[in-house]
């Protein structure tokens, strides 16, 4: 079992996910043997549930997310288990083998303590974040990274002294490009800024540490990301310290022979030279441009093809930020309360809220959603795209409120759900009727959210018949969504 962790890591190393998946199979029939032989040895169903974690990132990267969900929904349940029968031993679980990069417990060190277990699932939550996104089930994505990330924070992982900092940035790496694809875009920017922050300011440490190369990749993935998020945003200045982030990087990461670092490089190259021509430094570029070439001469087109469907994202669902704007301008200041203004990322901040519980505090979080969903229900009712921005984020609101049980949505629900199933259904037929392959992944994931909320509104219905006409023209709405619905694979995230 061990050997084929052993060549686990080493495909992960030259980022062989492909040989990783397979290596890792056969370690997880090895450690599924052994936890049958010795059902009573908490070591060797830590094993089972650390090897399927490792293969969550695997089968991501390798495009298999149906695969990659199954393993992390079961590699939560594995340590939930692990913890049950350590606290019953009076023994903490330990590292087995190999994990993959970023892995919970990844030093050894033994996890008995409510804290650690905590990390330990936060770090799975992350990567199922991606399986999540990957399978077309874009609320719950966002909601599992903001789950991941505020675990983190809210148990100080951001001083170096928590032992727990590079897991933080490499969490936020993780669920940057989700939040990117199908979140707030400069939320996203604020994610990978801040990973990219906590990276650079502690690199001397990190450096020291064995999965020091795991932490680099990150880095350079984060700033990549942000480069090309604040390009899109038009934030040359910020956009142009990201690309040079991620080019000193890829310098660093180098290896003589190794083709995939090679191209990595040089599409750091290119993205960097792309961005000193969009900060007014033409002249500036041209260097770093023809090395680029040199090096692979497809590396130019490969990074304009990367960051155009960020740029096309915010054409087809305008930022938080310009939503509101638009919202004021329609509604008045009076029906838009100065409260919404927490929800707008600053990307200039040194520390960004980092969730969207952190974004909506206390008890305020259903009144700010259901705020949300009322202007996104007057703006598309007139046709205005800034409504869907705006009952997107007052789905992840709602979401997250009920989730976390809210009194407010508890004892008041025909109202707010009121709210959240119209704006649901105006959003998630506005996406199915723009017919665009970019967007129909909303309209699915909304639509599966309103009848979530119909259903739970339905007990209500007999005392308000306005619900029982929601009820039905809702109903008819996510039918139509679902039965022309196009089947095919959902695209890779990240």
């Amino acid at each position: 079992m061990f050997e084929w962790h052993d060549r686990a890591d080493l495909a992960v190393a030259v980022e062989d996910f492909a040989a990783a998946r397979t290596a890792q199979t056969l370690a997880l029939d090895i450690a599924t043997a052994l936890a049958a032989r010795t059902p009573d040895d908490v070591r060797a169903r830590h094993a089972v549930a650390a090897t399927r974690y490792a293969l969550v990132e695997s089968c991501c990267r390798t495009g298999d997310f149906a695969a990659a969900l199954e393993y992390a929904d079961a590699s939560l349940a594995g340590y939930a288990e692990v913890a049950a029968s350590a606290g019953e031993h009076g023994t903490g679980p330990r590292n087995q083998g190999s994990q993959g990069e970023g892995a919970p417990g990844g030093t050894g060190q033994e996890a008995d303590t409510v804290r650690d277990l905590a990390l330990l699932l936060a770090d799975i939550r992350a990567r199922r974040a991606v399986a999540l996104a990957g399978n077309g089930r874009i609320t719950a994505a966002l909601l599992e990274a903001d789950d991941a990330v505020r675990t983190y924070t809210d148990l100080g992982a951001e001083s170096w002294e928590s032992g727990r900092l590079p897991d933080l940035a490499w969490v936020l790496s993780t669920v940057a490009p989700v939040r990117a694809r199908y979140g707030e875009p400069d939320h996203a920017a604020a994610t990978a800024d801040y990973a990219i922050r906590l990276y650079v300011e502690n690199a001397a440490r990190i450096n020291r540490r064995t999965d020091a190369p795991t932490h680099a990749r990150c880095l350079f993935e984060a700033a990549q990301l942000a480069s090309d998020l604040h390009a899109a945003a038009g934030r040359t200045d910020l956009a142009l310290s990201a690309a040079n982030v991620g080019r000193q990087t890829a310098a660093a990461r180098r290896m003589d022979g190794f083709a995939p670092r090679e191209h990595a490089y040089a599409s750091a190259l290119a993205r960097y030279a792309i961005r000193l021509t969009e900060d007014g430094k033409s002249d500036e570029s041209e260097s770093f441009l023809a090395e680029s070439c040199a090096i692979d001469p497809g590396a130019y087109a490969l990074v304009a093809a990367e960051a155009y469907p960020l740029t096309r994202a915010r054409a087809d669902i305008p930022p938080l930020a310009e939503a509101l704007r638009a919202a004021q301008a329609m509604l008045g200041a009076a029906e838009l309360p100065e409260l919404l203004d927490r929800l707008i990322a600053d990307p200039w901040s040194v520390k960004p809220s980092l969730s969207t519980a952190d974004r909506c505090p206390g008890g305020m979080a259903p009144e700010i959603a259901g705020t949300l969903a009322a202007a996104a229900v007057r703006m598309l009712g007139e046709g205005d795209p800034h409504g869907l921005r705006l009952c997107l984020e007052a789905n992840v609101v709602f979401a997250g409120a009920s989730a976390r049980d809210a009194p407010a949505l508890r004892h008041d629900f025909a109202e707010h759900g009121t709210l959240w199933a119209q704006a649901l259904a105006m959003a998630a037929w506005r996406f199915h009727e723009s017919g665009s392959e970019a967007v129909r992944w909303y309209a699915e994931d909304l639509t599966s959210w309103l009848l979530a909320v119909l259903d739970r509104l339905a007990p209500l219905a007999a005392a308000q018949p306005d619900i029982t006409e929601l009820i039905r023209v809702g109903t008819t709405v996510a039918r139509s969504i679902v039965d022309t619905k196009p089947r095919g694979r959902h695209e890779p995230t990240g």
